[in-house]
């Protein structure tokens, strides 16, 4: 996975296999996997699913002031948000392509910027809906949910002080059996979770490493979280995508589209996981 230092000095465990490696090795002496992978969060893109590309390019330019760059990926149309190197938050693409289908159910993303309710104000404006009002976590920020153009439900995320960030911020995977999926994702993807609890939502959180690339987020349990095939996709980084899908059906998962190249850009892959909810892993190369 994608937690290994790669200048470190002390012994690395591989997450592949478990294997102990010296840290100036490049390889897992047992199974090969890359041990010299940049420092990345577990999201590294998302998916926004829509019926209407340029409808719905023109309502989150309008909301949020992003310019979206129009790019074709074979038979995938897609709309890019802006990133920036060097800052927390991650980046993703509105697309329209055969089997991604907008939902209000499913992955939920959460999009940063400075003022919700102003945000809210825009959205309405445009033609989306409001579906939480601004909710405050004490020191963690505020957050808030809405309905876009196509239908999808996207979150905003607001942080306690003003920063620079790039469009996501977090993530949220809904399950019906939290201890379930938490089981499930650190066997498949060799994550250690770690159990919170905030008001109505019980959540198990993915790692977070400070001031590095990609996002972080959790799977959720509560009251109107649903799990979907359908809506937003999140990527999760992997050194090798073979592997991961391998585990991925060896825990009860399900494989929804192979390993797929992307040319220069890295390699994709989608999963069912053991609730219900389609996955993208990314791998930078193929192994």
């Amino acid at each position: 996975m994608c937690f290994r230092p790669p200048t470190a000095t002390r012994t690395v465990k591989c997450p592949d296999c478990g294997a102990l490696n010296q840290a100036v090795k490049k390889n897992c002496t047992k199974c090969q996997a890359d041990l010299s992978v940049t420092k990345i969060n577990p999201v590294n893109w998302f998916t926004i699913p829509v019926n209407d590309l340029e409808k719905a390019k023109t309502f989150y330019e309008a909301v949020f002031g992003y310019a979206l760059a129009a790019h074709d990926a074979g038979t995938m149309r897609m709309a890019v948000f802006p990133a920036q190197e060097g800052i927390m938050g991650t980046n993703g693409s509105l697309v329209q392509a055969n089997g991604y289908k907008p939902a209000e159910e499913g992955c939920v993303v959460y999009l940063a910027v400075n003022d919700i309710p102003k945000t809210l104000a825009k959205i309405e404006e445009n033609g989306g809906k409001i579906l939480q009002p601004q909710m405050a976590m004490g020191d963690l920020g505020y957050l808030a949910q809405f309905r876009d153009c196509e239908g999808n439900r996207v979150g905003l995320y607001s942080p306690a002080a003003i920063t620079k960030l790039n469009p996501v911020n977090w993530f949220m995977l809904p399950v019906h059996d939290l201890a379930k999926a938490k089981r499930f994702y650190e066997k498949a993807l060799s994550y250690s979770l770690t159990i919170n609890k905030m008001g109505s939502l019980s959540m198990n959180w993915f790692p977070l490493l400070p001031k590095t690339a990609g996002s972080s987020g959790s799977l959720v349990q509560a009251e109107g979280y649903t799990p979907s095939e359908n809506g937003c996709a999140v990527y999760l980084s992997v050194n090798d995508i073979a592997k991961a899908l391998e585990k991925v059906a060896a825990n009860g998962g399900q494989i929804l589209q192979p390993q797929t190249d992307l040319g220069g850009c890295g390699c994709i892959a989608h999963f069912l996981d053991c609730e219900g909810n389609r996955v993208g892993l990314y791998a930078y190369q193929a192994k």
